[in-house]
């Protein structure tokens, strides 16, 4: 599997890097990408952009607004958030929600487990601890290939989220729930629980382990990722 890397903190990269991958490089293998954003609401790809956000705060805050290509609700990023993308060969036959499963939920609940967290797969597509959502999946299917990927709240800012955030109220009471604040929680909280220290891990480590992780199941190829100037015009922010 290889591992592409890029220092770049723009969600607009990365996505142009899936669709790249999937539409030139056409990899025989899979490709794992392990990624963080400035901030930014990221939508799905069907959603009303004007019902997901609040534009006032995001303007005032410098928080970018981009559209992903998959489908699913909206979500905030940052730098706190790690964000992986797993991109396999696909067709017919293929189980595009086994695929997440096993290259993405699986490496995350283990990686979890080795700091004392049990985390369990919840619902169509969430990653919880407690009860309390930690990652969101979603997936696309072009030019052959699965791209699965998943927003990992490391340490994030979860004020600025709930400002972010503007969902509808009947999507968070059919969770039981009365604000998008109280639905999710972080890693970083829960390794200090855990591990009964006031010191927060640094999400570069908790990046470390998760890729030792995806080396217990395959051989991972760290290869430096760089895009044509044709191919970052694809996506664009809102």
């Amino acid at each position: 599997m290889i591992l592409f890397e890029n220092e770049s903190n723009s969600a607009a990269f990365y996505f142009a890097a899936e669709d790249y991958i999937m539409r030139t490089l056409k990899p025989t293998e899979g490709v794992l990408m392990l990624w963080s954003t400035a901030p930014t609401v990221m939508l799905g790809s069907n959603q009303i952009a004007e019902a997901e956000y609040d534009k006032k705060f995001t303007d005032s805050e410098g928080i970018e607004i981009i559209r992903r290509p998959s489908g699913g609700g909206a979500i905030y990023t940052d730098m706190e958030t790690l964000q992986c993308t797993v991109i396999l060969p696909f067709s017919q036959k293929d189980d595009a929600k086994a695929s997440a499963h096993e290259w993405i939920v699986e490496p995350l609940i283990n990686t979890l487990a080795k700091y004392g967290i049990n985390a369990a797969f919840e619902g169509r597509n969430d990653v919880v601890i407690d009860g309390k959502k930690i990652s969101g999946l979603a997936q696309h299917i072009h030019h052959g290939f699965i791209c699965s990927h998943a927003s990992i709240l490391f340490n994030t800012d979860l004020s600025k989220l709930a400002k972010a955030l503007t969902p509808a109220r009947s999507k968070l009471e059919s969770k039981g729930i009365t604000s998008v604040e109280a639905r999710v929680t972080t890693i970083a909280e829960h390794i200090k629980t855990e591990t009964k220290t006031k010191r927060t891990v640094p999400i570069v480590r908790f990046r470390d382990e998760l890729i030792k992780t995806y080396e217990e199941k395959t051989v991972l190829t760290p290869t430096p990722l760089t895009l044509p100037t044709s191919a970052l015009n694809r996506p664009s922010s809102l």
